[in-house]
């Protein structure tokens, strides 16, 4: 492979992953609660961090974690599912913690938008590995080319449509889970409700 090749094939990656992440991730964001203006600047940091990390990501950690897995070409779906899945959410945490700090998130709306950008990222992994190898399917086989390059890209869109459906789903059900369940504990936390606290003792004799 030529300097020139390697250096395609490291752009293709980067463009196939933030042509599926950019709207999916836009979507969560959007629904977990955070500004527009901020979503804007969370995802154009995004495009310049994946394209340099999708590369080593895929021929470097995910492999490493796979190994450290001990999943191989053999092992079942489940697993193999399985090590994509943690792969993705051990390297997407601290990226994606650090895009939001960056572009301006508060503590608070963090809370609520890692959790469900990672939920999301998680629950699609392995459908976004299908959809990449698709893509490269059709740009290898040159499917755009041929005289059924309409069929094949209807199918391709349908597939993205399918995927984006799905993460929306899921940051929509994500951000009730984490909504509620941060409102259970603030509720029927001690500090929230003082008088609970044993160290204080009976209220009613405090003068």
């Amino acid at each position: 492979m030529t300097s020139l090749d390697a250096l395609v094939k490291y752009g293709l990656y980067g463009m196939k992953r933030a042509l599926f992440m950019t709207p999916v991730m836009s979507l969560s964001e959007i629904i977990a609660g955070l500004e527009g203006s901020q979503s804007l600047k969370a995802r154009a940091l995004a495009l310049g961090v994946n394209f340099f990390v999708a590369m080593p990501y895929n021929s470097w950690f995910k492999p490493l974690v796979y190994e450290w897995m001990h999943v191989t070409e053999t092992s079942s779906d489940a697993m193999r599912g399985l090590a994509n899945r943690a792969a993705f959410a051990l390297h997407q945490i601290p990226l994606y913690a650090g895009i939001l700090a960056v572009s301006g998130a508060s503590l608070e709306q963090m809370a609520v938008v890692l959790p469900t950008g990672v939920a999301v990222g998680t629950a699609i992994a392995g459908r976004f590995q299908r959809f990449m190898d698709k893509v490269a399917d059709y740009i290898e086989n040159k499917y755009y080319q041929t005289k059924e390059w309409a069929t094949h890209t209807v199918r391709l869109g349908k597939s993205y449509a399918k995927n984006l459906a799905y993460a929306t789903l899921i940051a929509a059900a994500s951000k009730v889970a984490i909504s509620q369940g941060g409102s259970f504990i603030a509720e029927h936390s001690i500090l929230a409700h003082p008088e609970k606290s044993p160290a204080r003792g009976d209220p009613q004799r405090e003068v």
